[in-house]
């Protein structure tokens, strides 16, 4: 197997929505309506707005996953992406205590915490965050963190999203680790 490109899906809640991926608009008619495209490559940062609200899922094909240090196949896997503004501030996250070899997080972060962002009580360098991206009018940073097994908290100054990946030899999981009760 090889590195593969996960699927994104956006499903509509109310007719009539109009979801941006990228810079691309498409109309979902119904409520219900799916959209659904492989993302573009493989670690490739992918944003979804919408006018009215949806549901977004990414689809952790099946395939070989690597953390940078350690590479495994793995099974798929399937992740409810949280919001931005359910992001939160305090977030504990864990890991299965055994099984799995690959363990990581990928962290979006608005830029004005980009370094004063803790992992266990310590920064995440600023080093370790790639090229800004907007959601909606804000900017943000990604960073993927190794995550060593066991339970890990995650602070900042403001609402930051966590996801949470793990893999071995043909097994895996996925999770988004919190979200505030926002009514959207």
């Amino acid at each position: 197997n090889t590195l593969q490109r996960d699927r994104l899906a956006v499903m509509a809640s109310e007719d009539n929505t109009v979801i941006t991926v990228n810079g691309t608009s498409t109309t979902l008619a119904l409520a219900g309506d799916l959209y659904d495209q492989l993302i573009g490559a493989v670690g490739e940062t992918t944003v979804v707005t919408a006018d009215k609200p949806v549901l977004v899922m990414q689809f952790v094909r099946g395939g070989s996953y690597t953390n940078g240090t350690v590479t495994t196949t793995g099974d798929p896997a399937m992740v409810v992406v949280t919001p931005v503004v359910q992001y939160l501030n305090d977030v504990a996250i864990t890991t299965p205590a055994t099984g799995f070899i690959v363990n990581t997080a990928s962290l979006v972060v608005p830029v004005a915490d980009v370094g004063t962002i803790t992992f266990n009580g310590t920064a995440i360098p600023s080093g370790s965050f790639g090229p800004t991206i907007t959601i909606g009018s804000d900017n943000y940073k990604v960073a993927y963190v190794n995550l060593p097994l066991g339970a890990h908290r995650i602070t900042s100054t403001n609402g930051f999203g966590v996801f949470v990946y793990g893999y071995n030899s043909a097994d895996s999981y996925a999770y988004a680790a919190a979200a505030g009760m926002v009514d959207l």
